[in-house]
């Protein structure tokens, strides 16, 4: 494991309190997890089928995660002091949204776009050290918010959002997927589930077997 990361994931945890869900276990699944999501209420709406998604919601200080509708709506990002955008479903096929840097250089936002499809065998893991390395320099910035989304800021989106909290700050999957679910009715498909869990397995069962 990456030392910055191991020291993320020490950062600010009392290791003689109550141990934290994703630390009473080991290694998760996707199905697992998607299990987990479907547990946790969103809002006090878990089960309320007419939920209503917003268009977007701050899910982690200074990220906000959002659909197609606030991605370009410039007067809403200044609004709300967006200072970075991530496109995880950059594109022009079905269901992708091409923006671009030039769509965004009047209002003087940095953009980063990732050309998901949200597909079970999409490769989103490829994309997690450029997306999270993104998202944590918009934060270290001065006044930096981040809005990242896909078209309904649901699975791709959320997706690296997640990854965000497990590589840069020492979450494990099933925490992080508590943390955007509470907020917003997050739900990556079973192959971006199925990722994320490795993810959670290569920054975490290594350490049981040292």
């Amino acid at each position: 494991m990456d030392d910055h990361v191991r020291d993320q994931r020490v950062e600010g945890q009392d290791h003689d309190g109550p141990t934290t869900q994703g630390e009473q276990h080991g290694h998760f699944s996707g199905v697992q997890l998607k299990r987990h999501l479907l547990q946790v209420s969103t809002n006090g709406s878990q089960h309320n089928p007419k939920w209503t998604v917003k268009p977007f919601d701050e899910v982690y200080p200074g990220i906000f995660l959002g659909d197609v509708s606030i991605a370009k709506d410039k007067e809403g990002l200044r609004r709300i002091g967006v200072t970075h955008v991530l496109n995880a479903a950059q594109g022009r096929k079905f269901n992708q949204i091409d923006t671009d840097d030039a769509f965004y250089s009047d209002i003087g936002v940095a953009f980063l776009g990732i050309p998901a499809i949200d597909v079970f065998g999409f490769k989103m893991s490829k994309y997690f050290a450029t997306a999270t390395d993104f998202i944590e320099n918009a934060l270290c910035s001065e006044g930096g918010k981040v809005l990242v989304h896909c078209q309904q800021g649901l699975s791709r989106s959320s997706s690296l959002v997640l990854a965000f909290l497990m590589l840069k700050r020492g979450l494990r999957a099933v925490d992080a997927c508590t943390t955007l679910r509470q907020i917003r009715p997050v739900m990556p498909n079973d192959g971006f589930l199925e990722q994320l869990a490795a993810l959670d397995c290569q920054l975490y069962c290594q350490d049981r077997h040292d």
